[in-house]
């Protein structure tokens, strides 16, 4: 924020992921699975966004995430060709290879405490 970057956090409408467009001393409340959520109105479309970290429970030297289970990140950021998409892990918790299915989306960049992994970056 205060390098005038334009800051996005994720919001559960529905059945899909929206990017809020937040402001210092925006506030956050108690959304969707317990986790706080913007207020704010500023939907911000995700093929204008550049950077999206996106969490896991694990990850693979592949590019590929496992999440919760509900689709959230696949379905919001499948479609945003120019978007980089990157995962924060722990050491721990990446793995050589997870199983994948059609729909999964491969990452752009992993950042572990030992590693940055880069995948697909020319799309």
């Amino acid at each position: 924020i205060q390098d005038n970057k334009q800051i996005c956090y994720p919001r559960v409408q529905e059945a899909s992921l929206q990017f809020l467009q937040v402001n210092e001393g925006d506030k956050l409340a108690p959304g969707a699975f317990g986790v706080d959520e913007p207020t704010g109105s500023v939907v911000v479309p995700v093929e204008e966004i550049d950077l999206v970290v996106v969490p896991g429970v694990a990850f693979d030297r592949f590019g590929y995430r496992l999440g919760y289970g509900q689709g959230y990140y696949d379905r919001a950021v499948g479609s945003a060709d120019r978007t980089v998409l990157a995962g924060l892990a722990f050491d721990f918790q990446i793995v050589d290879e997870l199983p994948t299915e059609e729909h999964d989306v491969q990452l752009d960049l992993l950042v572990s405490d030992s590693e940055v992994l880069a995948f697909n970056l020319s799309r």
